[in-house]
């Protein structure tokens, strides 16, 4: 290779280097030995499938060209990437060229982009209850998708909205179906708490399982029992909240189904509780219940630390189950602190204390 043609290769590969990254090296080291131009190279090089499929978005609808050079798209494409990666989107197994063709044809650059993933995981995160009334009230099985859709799209949103009007004015919603449809949901709910937990170690395996399995129409006498105590008709995301603390607790716990306080759901609910750590304070509660009620015992009280007053205390940090447990915690530390040759010791769940000749005493 001459001289020139080794400054004019050199000249190629410093100006368009992805084409070494697409395996066209050889192509434009032959084309310079054909004293082909940097024109020409280009062409060619743009000619091949290897570019085609790098670069779909290079070339608009209207056949003008998007973007100054290929570095710029390059950059562009990066940008996305980004911004998947960031939403937690990003799968290096099914990226493909063609998904940010598709971004760009549609007009959504990456600042766009980034502000509907900022939109989609706020639908995720805070729409489960609009969902559900979707489904409780209309039988429409609405997905995030939908309300994104709804969100970016105003006629979709509107379409979406007299559908849901459609269906409440001409089929009704007689209480057998309310109750039936708000026991499906909210089963589900319970269950995929349970599974995600499960495969974190915080509940027993099959848990979920076993919630999944429940008798529906025992599902359905204990959420219209729920619904049919106290003085007044729960709102829907009232009485799917006390439905899934009846579940969790009982799940987590190994216990039966068992009508929920409505006091304490109230309150858990109102703080903002999720599933999630109702499930966790539950667990622990099945756990350590025993050891707990024995260190309770052994402050003289009478008193007992049932589930709903750990709950209580546990995750709302009130309640009478507060002071009982720290006192019972202290008196704990205290008893197991060495006070001369008499002090008191732990061994597992006993307290033990060795007398001057070396000997111990378990109580």
């Amino acid at each position: 290779m001459a001289e020139t043609q080794i400054a004019a290769r050199d000249e190629v590969r410093a100006l368009y280097p992805w084409a070494e990254t697409l395996g066209l090296g050889d192509l434009v080291s032959d084309l310079i030995l054909d004293d082909a131009s940097a024109n020409q190279i280009v062409a060619e090089v743009r000619n091949t499938n290897q570019y085609k499929r790098t670069f779909p978005g290079m070339v608009g609808p209207d056949g003008r060209r998007r973007f100054g050079s290929e570095r710029q798209y390059l950059d562009q494409v990066e940008s996305y990437r980004d911004v998947l990666m960031a939403a937690g989107w990003y799968d290096p197994a099914t990226d493909s060229p063609q998904d940010y063709a598709a971004f760009m044809d549609s007009g959504i650059d990456p600042n766009e982009l980034r502000d509907r993933a900022t939109i989609y995981k706020t639908l995720e995160a805070g729409t489960s209850e609009l969902r559900d009334a979707f489904y409780v009230y209309a039988g429409m099985d609405v997905s995030v998708d939908d309300l994104f859709q709804a969100v970016v799209a105003p006629e979709f949103g509107q379409q979406l909205a007299a559908e849901y009007n459609r269906e409440i004015s001409s089929t009704g919603l007689d209480y057998e179906t309310f109750i039936t449809r708000a026991t499906e949901r909210n089963l589900e709910k319970v269950a995929d708490t349970l599974t995600e937990l499960e495969a974190n170690g915080v509940v027993a395996s099959g848990v979920a399982a076993k919630v999944r399995s429940v008798d529906p129409e025992f599902a359905r006498e204990m959420m219209g029992a729920i619904a049919n105590t106290g003085d007044r008709t729960l709102a829907l995301d009232e009485l799917s909240w006390s439905f899934q603390y009846a579940m969790l607790g009982s799940a987590a716990t190994e216990a039966g189904l068992a009508l929920p306080d409505k006091d304490t759901v109230e309150a858990l609910r109102v703080a903002g509780v999720s599933r999630a750590q109702a499930a966790r304070s539950y667990n622990r509660f099945s756990t350590q219940g025993e050891g707990l009620q024995g260190m309770v015992r052994r402050t003289g009280t009478s008193t007992g630390i049932d589930q709903k007053t750990y709950a209580m205390a546990d995750m709302l940090e009130t309640g009478s189950g507060v002071d009982l447990i720290a006192r019972a915690e202290a008196l704990e530390n205290a008893l197991g602190r060495t006070a001369g040759s008499y002090g008191t010791a732990r061994e597992g769940d006993r307290l033990t204390q060795r007398s001057r000749r070396g000997l111990f005493q378990t109580y």
